[in-house]
């Protein structure tokens, strides 16, 4: 790229506006707070602040370009879509192949950046033209990365997304709708993550609070066999219908280069989500509950 002196001034005044309006919205030092938290104040998070803005020069962009393409040895291109192969090797042969390469690779470093051990709170107070709490519960811990293990985190927060939905939403009446995620990550280590997060009304902070955590306990004793039936067939709808869909092969060959994981066709990825019981969910809940690290995230109105 070409390194411009005029360019980079308007990115970074693009970058204030950014900044300004950030910092306008009452959830900012929450995020912030958040992220810290997450990464066990590691001294290597980053915050979007007006630090971060001023730490960024034209000449350290172009010094890290330069230093992370003097190398191409440990890298690897995957390209999907419709193209004709030789046209496609002729242009990787003249763009690609010009890339220096020397005999270095590179290791992936655990910096440990991770929860602190335990239950971190993130209680704020702000004011508010509306006054609303948000709440952000993650759970985090030790867990080896397969693709089972990540699809079985996926069922769980949908099962639990959909529980929340109906004591919530429905018999509490105490938000619009509640998010659930749930994943594994395999590098620096195998670590799982289960959020829960909403906004709700302030009186009933507590009493929702407590149904996070109630529900999720629950699922170590019980998961009926039609609520996961209703997930499998959601999931596999979406299967067949990923076939289709350039980004879903190119993620599952890069899963496979850089995981060791297979590379799943329809029917292999339909076997994966019909060989997950509720067992399997159960025991995964359980270990869950069993020693997670929590970040607690309450924003109140003053």
């Amino acid at each position: 790229p070409r390194f411009d002196a005029q360019a980079f001034e308007i990115i970074k005044q693009n970058l204030a506006t950014n900044l300004i309006a950030k910092e306008k919205q009452v959830t900012s030092a929450f995020q912030d707070s958040l992220t810290l938290a997450s990464t066990g104040h590691s001294k290597r998070s980053v915050l979007f602040d007006q630090k971060l803005i001023d730490n960024v020069t034209l000449e350290g962009a172009s010094k890290v370009y330069r230093e992370r393409i003097s190398n191409a040895n440990d890298f690897t291109f995957v390209f999907v879509g419709d193209f004709q192969e030789s046209e496609l090797l002729d242009l990787a042969t003249k763009y690609l192949g010009s890339i220096p390469s020397t005999t270095k690779t590179e290791e992936v470093v655990n910096h440990n950046m991770r929860p602190a051990k335990g239950k971190t709170t993130v209680h704020l107070e702000k004011e508010m033209e509306t006054p609303q709490t948000t709440i952000n519960v993650s759970f985090n811990g030790d867990m080896e990365y397969s693709k089972k293990n990540n699809l079985e985190l996926y069922v769980l927060s949908q099962l639990l997304d959909k529980r929340y939905m109906e004591r919530i939403r429905e018999e509490e009446g105490g938000s619009y709708g509640v998010r659930v995620g749930g994943s594994v990550s395999w590098e620096p280590i195998g670590n799982y993550n289960l959020s829960v997060s909403f906004n709700c009304n302030p009186d009933k902070t507590d009493e929702l609070l407590k149904i996070v955590y109630g529900e999720l306990k629950k699922m170590e004793t019980s998961i009926g066999a039609e609520e996961l039936a209703e997930i499998k067939s959601n999931y596999k709808k979406g299967v067949s219908e990923n076939q289709r869909n350039n980004n879903y092969w190119l993620s599952n060959i890069a899963n496979n280069l850089q995981k060791g994981t297979p590379v799943s066709d329809e029917a292999g990825s339909i076997a994966l989500i019909e060989s997950i019981t509720t067992d399997d969910l159960m025991a995964t809940a359980k270990l869950i509950n069993s020693e997670p690290d929590i970040i607690e995230g309450v924003l109140m109105p003053k």
